[in-house]
């Protein structure tokens, strides 16, 4: 699949979608607590940590070699001319174990913006390296804020390479391409269960360490669309990132007997600026004007100046290799505000407005300011 032109698709409704996300998932599940930490907009709303995941990485990498292997970090990053308030280092420390380091963001931005590439880089097993590109820093930065997770995991019941076939995949736009497709030559019972409109596939990732002894227990789940196209893609992702226990009251809880059995391995990696998305979720002050006095001391006249989104992952006969991370910039606003045009040459809508009572005297719109 694509990257940023797959990315940046639309569906037969106009709509925008990635192929693969993990920020916005997560905007409602990030704990009320938390949220106001960054002050009245915070940070967080836009660099969400589901209450789940850091649990569910503490437990993976308490395992030592079991087969699944996942880790979650946080890093914030504070020019040397601010400071953290305490109420935001301890909380980010204890639930979160978040690392927080000074930068030199005002002489040395370049060095800063590696120094969080670098730890990126190192959370993922340097799968996303550059998650901050060139210029999404600079002297007027103050805070980053970064986020990484990392998954590896083998199936509980390989797929035999030799078995895999080339078949047709077909497409929302009603093509349809040649794909290499795992498959069993002999059958096995399966995790399926048929809901309206789709079908769950459970395919488990194998969950000891090779002593028998069971560690985290991690799967993946499919969701497939019914061919009549009476549950569309686009609907069915949105009501598995909003609703929530959506993916548990989903998840198939018995085997049984299956019949053909095709699943595509698929590898993508992609990476995006988040601020309009995050906007059209509802979340705007803090790109403009935010209040982050829950994070640093004198934190008001600072704005998210980009969401930095990166994701990769690879699924294949052996298992799931995957990573994503989101990092935040919150700068300082400029003495001034740089001037904002307004060129009215082209044709303009106008009205006379009493200010005080807000009564409209004249609504009007001009097409040619020459015509009499």
């Amino acid at each position: 699949m694509g990257r940023d032109a797959a990315a940046r698709r639309r569906d037969a409704q106009g709509r925008r979608h990635h192929p693969y996300r993990t920020s916005e998932s997560g905007v409602d599940r990030t704990p009320p607590h938390v949220a106001r930490l960054g002050g009245d907009h915070g940070v967080w709303d836009v660099l969400p940590v589901p209450r789940d995941v850091a649990p569910a990485a503490a437990v993976a990498e308490a395992g030592g070699d079991a087969d699944a292997k996942t880790s979650f970090a946080c890093g914030v990053w504070v020019d040397r001319g601010w400071a953290l308030t305490p109420e935001f280092t301890d909380a980010a420390a204890s639930r979160y174990a978040a690392v927080a380091e000074l930068a030199d963001f005002v002489s040395q931005p370049e060095q800063a913006r590696q120094r969080v590439n670098a730890f990126v880089s190192d959370a993922t097993r340097e799968l996303i390296r550059e998650v901050l590109p060139p210029g999404s820093v600079d002297s007027t930065t103050v805070v980053v804020l970064a986020n990484a997770v990392y998954f590896k995991g083998t199936w509980s019941l390989p797929f035999d390479p030799s078995a895999t076939f080339h078949a047709p995949f077909h497409l929302l736009d009603g093509t349809a391409v040649r794909a290499p497709f795992m498959t069993t030559r002999i059958p096995f019972d399966r995790h399926v269960a048929a809901f309206p409109g789709f079908t769950a596939l459970k395919l488990p990732y194998k969950n000891d360490g090779g002593d028998g002894v069971p560690q985290a227990a991690f799967y993946m789940l499919l969701l497939l669309p019914d061919s009549s196209g009476a549950l569309k893609l686009t609907d069915l992702y949105d009501m598995a990132g909003t609703t929530p226990e959506f993916i548990k009251k989903h998840t198939p809880t018995a085997k049984v007997p299956v019949g053909r059995f095709m699943v595509p391995t698929f590898k993508f990696s992609f990476r995006f600026e988040a601020s309009p998305d995050m906007m059209k979720l509802g979340v705007t002050r803090a790109f403009v004007d935010g209040d982050f006095s829950g994070m640093v001391t004198s934190g008001k006249g600072l704005y998210i100046s980009g969401v930095y989104h990166e994701a990769t992952i690879e699924v294949d006969e052996l298992g799931t290799v995957a990573a994503a991370s989101t990092a935040v910039v919150i700068s300082q606003q400029a003495s001034a505000r740089p001037p904002m045009d307004f060129v009215a040459d082209r044709p303009f809508l106008f009205a006379v407005v009493e200010e005080i009572t807000g009564a409209v005297l004249f609504l009007g719109h001009v097409m040619n300011p020459l015509a009499v």
